[in-house]
């Protein structure tokens, strides 16, 4: 399902079928729950959209995100790994790595 591989558009279809009952028993606590989970979908896209961004900021500010990054990873924060593994999957601020990315 489009829904659940995270696809924005069918996330929301499906939400306003739950809400409407439209080719499903109409079911307000799921459209409550589609509707989160857009959210942080959208959140989670727009954190992508903010890391990719750093490739444009001058060097030393990058170099100040990529050295938080990997404070934070290393003090075991799940959104430090996440940022972690984008900046090695895009090649920002490290040398790109996709090994490393999928670790």
């Amino acid at each position: 399902m489009q829904a659940e591989a995270g696809d924005i558009k069918s996330m929301y279809t499906l939400a306003i079928c739950y809400r409407d009952g439209d080719g499903t028993k109409q079911d307000f606590e799921k459209f409550t729950d589609w509707l989160t989970r857009l959210r942080k979908r959208i959140d989670f896209n727009a954190k992508i959209k903010s890391i990719l961004s750093f490739q444009d900021r001058p060097e030393s500010e990058l170099k100040k995100f990529v050295q938080w990054v990997q404070a934070s990873t290393t003090s075991g924060s799940a959104t430090g790994c996440h940022y972690q593994a984008m900046l090695y999957r895009e090649g920002v601020g490290v040398e790109k790595n996709l090994n490393k990315y999928i670790e």
